[in-house]
């Protein structure tokens, strides 16, 4: 469409309704990979992560300390890791 140039006014409706249909279907595919990509993120405790794994919360903090666990989350003062990346750690039998 050869459309780009020209001033809204001089457009008809068929052209004028046409170009706004493609900005808005470019603005929407956009966002339907935002969408699908966007997933929501559980995170647990330092407390339930030691109870998942039968450890007191000082040796949690050492293997913390020692690599041994995925790099925490730090949320308002609180140290959350990551549901998965625990799930993951137990599956793989790394602890």
């Amino acid at each position: 469409m050869q459309n780009e140039n020209i001033p809204i006014w001089q457009l008809s409706v068929e052209e004028l309704q046409k170009m706004i249909e493609t900005v808005v279907y470019k603005a929407m595919s956009g966002k339907e990979k935002v969408v699908q990509i966007k997933k929501e993120i559980e995170l647990l405790s330092r407390k339930a992560v030691a109870k998942t794994f039968g450890i007191s919360l000082v040796t949690l903090n050492k293997w913390k300390k020692l690599g041994l666990l995925p790099k925490p989350i730090k949320q308002g003062g609180k140290v959350l890791f990551v549901k998965s990346e625990i799930e993951d750690l137990i599956l793989k039998g790394r602890l």
